[in-house]
């Protein structure tokens, strides 16, 4: 009988995580800032922005970048002036005063 609450319970919380979807996503507290996640393939870096290419290609949308906006490549802390051209990158972005501005960018 133990097996079966046990098997029971396991596969909820199972099927709950699965299906929730990333904390990371979005806030959506009232006030609170929303928090999105991007991708795509880096095609020009400008002062202070940064412009990819998403969903193979066929968007490109140019970001600003915050001044203190987190930096990662290769495990590393470096400036926006690290990432190149062709990199791909993950990036979350906040949106500050009605503008998208990426916050935290990790460059592969």
């Amino acid at each position: 009988m133990r097996h079966r609450v046990f098997l029971v319970c396991y596969v909820v919380l199972t099927l709950t995580v699965w299906t929730s979807p990333p904390t990371w996503a979005a806030d959506t507290r009232p006030g609170g800032p929303v928090h999105v996640g991007r991708h795509g393939t880096v095609i020009a870096v400008g002062t202070g922005t940064l412009t990819l290419t998403e969903q193979g290609g066929k968007h490109h949308h140019t970001y600003a970048v915050a001044a203190d906006a987190v930096i990662i490549y290769d495990g590393q802390i470096c400036a926006l002036t690290d990432v190149r051209v062709g990199d791909m990158v993950t990036m979350m972005t906040d949106t500050q005063e009605g503008k998208t501005v990426a916050t935290r960018i990790k460059v592969k």
